[in-house]
């Protein structure tokens, strides 16, 4: 079977940065990954890069920021006065902390810098900016059960 809409696909990977840094690999942790093609689980780049492939195919492919997470936004890069912090807040420059909005919504930011009165916090995704380079491997790629198609899109929905 071909990857393509609606395949569930199963494939180890490895994510490295420009400095050949080990970022993510799931060959040794014996989980390969798993999601359902088209269903924007996964980088528009890496679906393009395995559409129509097959079982044991592998493919390595370079991603600029524009293909990945996108260009550092400085506007997503805020002072905020500490005291607007519990005291007892791990504030670590390169933590990783949520926020929730009056209505309700979560999202995750990045301690970037802290001093006696402000911190300095970053909604950037922590790959923002950077070269990403993978190496893929196909383990399969089977056709994805009426369930699960409905399971993602119920899921999808929630994210929105």
């Amino acid at each position: 079977m071909k990857v393509g809409k609606d395949m569930v696909v199963t494939v180890d990977y490895e994510l490295r940065l420009d400095e050949g840094e080990l970022i993510e690999s799931t060959w040794d942790s014996k989980r390969p990954f798993i999601f359902c093609f088209g269903r924007s689980n996964v980088l528009p780049a890496i679906e393009e890069a395995l559409k129509g492939k097959e079982e044991g195919d592998e493919v390595e492919l370079e991603l600029p920021p524009d293909k990945a997470y996108g260009p550092v936004m400085e506007e997503a890069i805020y002072d905020v006065p500490r005291s607007q912090f519990p005291p007892d807040s791990n504030l670590e420059v390169g933590s990783t902390m949520m926020m929730e909005t009056p209505q309700g919504e979560q999202y995750p930011f990045r301690v970037a810098d802290v001093t006696e009165d402000q911190v300095k916090v970053d909604f950037n995704h922590p790959l923002a900016g950077r070269t990403l380079y993978f190496k893929l491997s196909v383990r399969g790629v089977r056709e994805a059960s009426p369930d699960e198609i409905l399971e993602m899109a119920a899921s999808k929905r929630q994210e929105q």
